[in-house]
């Protein structure tokens, strides 16, 4: 039998696909009497926009419909949260990168760590550009970790 993850996955999919949204990850957990399913999903876009409250609204309405009547969980009851990936989350696809061009992004190699401005995005890497306005081509191979620099005004 599928674990529950794996289950709720195969069910929200395609109909989350059809509303323009990605799976990210789908987590359950359970500990004691607690039960919780956290469904991660993001915009199947390549724009900077943010996942909106009422997207994720929709989103958990969907996937609530969808697993109401799957046994989860021993058929115990359980927590549903449905969210975005945030702004820390770690960058380690190509669209993840097209969805943060214009922000600054701290980027790990095995070689020198780069940070800047994500000016550029192609199928072979990214195109950073520092605050000396010096430009860097990393390949998506060289990247061990990328991350969005937050900055608080």
């Amino acid at each position: 039998m599928k674990n529950e993850a794996q289950q709720v996955t195969d069910l929200i999919r395609t109909p989350l696909s059809q509303e323009g949204l990605i799976v990210e990850d789908v987590k359950a957990h359970a500990a004691g009497q607690y039960r919780k399913v956290t469904v991660v999903i993001d915009l199947d876009t390549d724009t900077s926009d943010p996942v909106s409250l009422d997207t994720i609204a929709q989103a958990t309405k969907i996937v609530s419909e969808l697993i109401d009547d799957v046994e989860l969980f021993n058929d115990k009851p359980y927590d549903l949260e449905v969210t975005s990936p945030g702004a820390t989350r770690e960058l380690t696809e190509k669209r993840h990168f097209l969805r943060n061009r214009g922000r600054n992004l701290d980027v790990r190699t095995n070689g020198p760590a780069y940070t800047g401005e994500l000016v550029d995005v192609t199928d072979q890497g990214i195109t950073l550009v520092d605050s000396k306005k010096v430009d860097y081509v990393i390949p998506f191979s060289d990247i061990t970790k990328a991350k969005v620099v937050l900055r608080f005004r």
